[in-house]
């Protein structure tokens, strides 16, 4: 809403109100008075809620049903969380170790560890310290099925235990292993939760780019808050 004169000049003393300064001033008042531009809400009346999602924000729009007082308002409710929302990391955790809870007596308790321990938000990665095929097979199965329970289904899985992907479908792995076919040779390289991942050969990698610049303080610190290590393995070389 635009100030008088007296107003702004009390912050900016080189403005000068002027006819067209009032004409806007006036202008502006009546628009927004104004039926047109904005509909002040009326509790007495029906109100209609519209919203329209997307992955990255919501839209919400409460108003009058078109003038119809004979339309009733209408109810939604948000079956899923918006993945962009500042909660979200939070409520995935919350909802993930309620689902193992609540299914604790129906399954292993391994494979209640993992969703509890072996999550961040909606990726697992987990490690095993001998190669158990038919453990691990089962391990996976149950997993899967726990989780189902919960609404939540797993997809995009690698593994560097062949006999782990067999068991399942292969449009839920990994599409370069679902484009590859498990009889292949090579495994390709994953990444996972922002490392490289050789399933191959069960080794972790980093990636660094370096740049052409003079070696000041401020280039080398730069290039270093660069590398993504967030488990430390470079830190002691750097």
């Amino acid at each position: 809403m635009p100030k008088k004169q007296g107003d702004r000049n009390k912050t900016d003393p080189n403005l000068k109100w002027g006819g067209d300064q009032e004409r806007a001033f006036q202008k502006s008042k009546e628009l927004v008075q104004s039926d047109t531009v904005l509909t002040h809400c009326d509790p007495r009346k029906p109100l209609l809620l519209q919203c329209d999602a997307s992955p990255y924000g919501l839209g919400v729009v409460l108003s009058h049903p078109d003038g119809d007082l004979s339309k009733k308002p209408k109810e939604y409710q948000m079956l899923v969380h918006l993945f962009s929302a500042t909660s979200s990391p939070s409520c995935a955790t919350f909802a993930l170790s309620r689902t193992a809870d609540y299914n604790k007596d129906s399954f292993n308790p391994d494979v209640c560890r993992t969703v509890r321990d072996n999550f961040y938000v909606d990726d697992c990665l987990k490690s095993a310290a001998s190669k158990d095929d038919g453990t691990r097979v089962v391990h996976v199965s149950q997993l899967r099925e726990l989780l189902q329970r919960g609404g939540f289904r797993l997809t995009k899985w690698i593994s560097n235990n062949m006999d782990v992907l067999s068991g399942l479908p292969p449009s839920e792995c990994v599409a370069s292993i679902e484009d590859l076919g498990l009889d292949h040779d090579h495994v390709p390289t994953e990444r996972t939760l922002g490392v490289l991942w050789d399933v191959e050969t069960d080794a972790l990698q980093l990636t660094v780019s370096t740049k052409d610049e003079p070696h000041t303080s401020r280039a080398i610190l730069s290039a270093t808050s660069s590398l993504y290590d967030p488990l430390g393995f470079v830190a002691p070389f750097m």
